[in-house]
This record gives structure tokens, C-alpha cells and sequence, in this order.
């Protein structure tokens, strides 16, 4: 009798390893009985064949916490009958569930063991911890760091999700022009040299169009700085409005507007470019200013980088101004 109830501890002990600490799904399964039954870590888990034990057990090691500690406080094992082992203990767990120590004590862990061949197997379980807070219930502690978990997980997704907004608003903030909205020199500065070593690795070719709102400082100096900021925005819509999804508009600095054409030909971008100008004029004489723009329209050329392309865009717009204000001119492909 006595190598039995070693055997029966054995194997009680055996459970545990592979249930609490490995979490091991497979090794716990086949300490059970065929037809093993009980009552099990939530009020939903009464076990009456092995199926629902093996439900109930995937979700338990799925949901749970990973791994558990276990402290044995008192264990009691018995023989009642030939072949048949009762291990009655009382134990206290703990686990980690994102970084906050959780602990459950004086669990009461009831094993009644039938010896198979040569194995003792698990023929029914209970697991409680008996509590006046819960009154006539039992309180089902896997089953409480089961909700824990996904409660604490709840939370972490939520801050996570706020951690993403502020970092997007941080790269809105980064990219963006504080006043208009639409990209700023960064932003531009990146995309341009994005597109060069596309265009210098792959052949891929793309235009700039540079605009300079004619006499900007007189409506700043006549109406306040309020209505040329007003103006910008204005501005800024109206360009946004011209892009396709491809198209980049930013603010280069001050009135100057500038527009990226990914795949455009110089000849497609100084299209794009006499649509804006006709409905600047259009668009910004319905909102009280008699204004025009200058622009001035480059196309990449092998060996440019950022500056080079600027540079060329400048002279465009420059010469428009020279040339009388409400220009468009075209920097020809050499």
C-alpha cells in the first residue's frame, strides 16, 4: 500500500509539473482517464467525459496565464481501494500578467487517481477555494487570472492604441506645415531624394512645379497678417485639389507652394501647372483677392539631387516674375 501512495504522489506531482509550470496542453491531457469528469477552474467547466475536459483544459493553457508557480501547503494521499488513489492538498499559486504579480492561496485541489496497466490516470478533479466574499459559490481562481489576463490585456491595447495616435499625430506634426496642413520642407526634402534614387536606379522619372504667390506681402501689409494666413491656407487647398493620389504638395517656405509629380513628364507636369493657374485666378478672385501666382516647372535630369532641381525650378519662377507676374514658365529638358 505504501508503493502505492508514492506512486499515486508520483503521479500527482507529475500533473502538476505539466499542467502549472510546462503549461504543456498534450502532457496534461494524458494523465486523464478516458472517462475522467469533475469540476474544473470556472463554473462553466463540469467535466462528464474526456471531451469536455479537453475543451475545457485547451482553453484553460490557451487563455491563462504561462507558466503558474505552485507551493504545496498540505497533501494527503490515500488508498480507499485497490487501484485506487485519492490526493487531497490545499496550494498556493502565482503568475505574472503584464508585469503585476497575481496570487491565489489556499486552493483545494482533489485528484482521485484509477490505475491503468501500468500508469495512474485521473478519473475526476475538483479545484476550489471556498470564500465568504463569494458567499454560497465558489470563487474558480484559473478562471479569475483567465479574466485578469484578457482584462489587463484590454487595458494594454487601449494604452497601446493611444501610443499609436500620439505617435501619428508626432509624424503629423514632423511632416506636416503647422499652418496649411499639406507637407513640409522635411517631408519634401524626403520625398525628393526618395524619387532621385528611384529615378537613378530604376529610370523612373518625375517633375517639380514651383508657384510664388504674386505680391503676397502687400495683402500682408494692406489686410494683416490673419488674412494672408488665410490666403495660404486657401492656397494650399486649392494645389491639393490639382493632385492626384501620386502628387505631393507642400509649402517650401513663406508663399512658395511646390508640387511633386511622380511619373510625370515635363511636358504633363506644365499641363498640370496652366489648370492651376487658370483656377487660381478663378478661384481666389471668388474669395476677395485679385491675386495671381508665378510658376516655374522642372523635370529631373541624370546627376540631379535636391538642390540642382530646386535651383532650376527658382530660375523658372524667377524669370515668370521678370517677365511680368502671373507667368508660367518652363525649364527645358536638356
Amino acid at each position: 500500500m505504501h508503493n502505492q501512495k508514492e506512486a499515486v504522489k508520483t503521479a500527482f506531482y507529475a500533473f502538476l509539473d505539466d499542467y502549472f509550470t510546462r503549461r504543456d496542453f498534450e502532457a496534461t491531457m494524458q494523465h486523464f482517464g478516458e472517462h475522467i469528469s469533475g469540476f474544473g477552474s470556472s463554473k462553466d467547466e463540469n467535466t462528464y467525459s474526456y471531451e469536455a475536459c479537453y475543451e475545457a483544459f485547451n482553453r484553460d493553457l490557451t487563455e491563462a496565464p504561462d507558466p503558474i508557480h505552485y507551493d504545496i501547503r498540505s497533501l494527503k494521499i490515500t488508498n480507499p481501494v485497490h487501484n485506487v488513489g485519492l490526493a487531497s492538498c490545499e496550494l498556493n499559486i502565482s503568475t505574472t500578467i503584464r508585469e503585476q504579480r497575481i496570487a491565489f492561496n489556499n486552493l483545494r485541489y482533489t485528484l482521485v487517481f484509477i490505475k491503468d496497466e501500468d500508469r495512474w490516470r485521473i478519473e475526476h478533479k475538483h479545484l476550489s477555494l471556498p470564500s465568504m466574499e463569494n458567499e454560497d459559490d465558489e470563487p474558480y481562481p484559473i478562471k479569475e487570472l483567465e479574466e485578469r489576463n484578457e482584462a489587463l490585456k484590454r487595458m494594454v491595447d487601449e494604452k497601446t492604441e493611444e501610443l499609436n495616435h500620439s505617435l501619428e499625430r508626432i509624424s503629423e506634426l514632423a511632416n506636416n506645415d503647422f499652418l496649411t496642413g499639406i507637407s513640409n520642407r522635411l517631408k519634401i526634402d524626403k520625398t525628393l531624394k526618395s524619387l532621385i534614387r528611384r529615378a537613378e536606379d530604376e529610370g523612373k522619372t518625375f517633375s517639380v512645379i514651383l508657384l510664388d504667390i504674386d505680391d503676397f506681402k502687400q495683402v500682408n501689409d494692406t489686410f494683416g497678417h490673419l488674412t494672408g494666413d488665410n490666403l495660404l491656407k486657401a492656397t494650399a487647398e486649392l494645389l491639393d485639389g490639382h493632385c492626384d493620389e501620386d502628387s505631393i504638395v507642400g509649402r517650401w517656405g513663406g508663399d512658395e507652394f511646390i508640387i511633386i509629380t511622380p511619373g510625370k513628364t515635363l511636358m504633363d507636369a506644365a499641363s498640370m501647372a496652366e489648370s492651376i493657374q487658370d483656377d487660381y485666378r478663378r478661384k481666389i478672385r471668388e474669395k476677395g483677392y485679385d491675386l495671381t501666382v508665378s510658376l516655374g516647372v522642372c523635370e529631373y535630369r541624370s546627376g540631379d539631387d535636391i538642390e540642382s532641381i530646386i535651383m532650376r525650378g527658382d530660375k523658372a519662377v524667377y524669370k515668370a516674375k521678370e517677365s511680368g507676374k502671373d507667368q508660367l514658365r518652363i525649364c527645358e529638358k536638356a
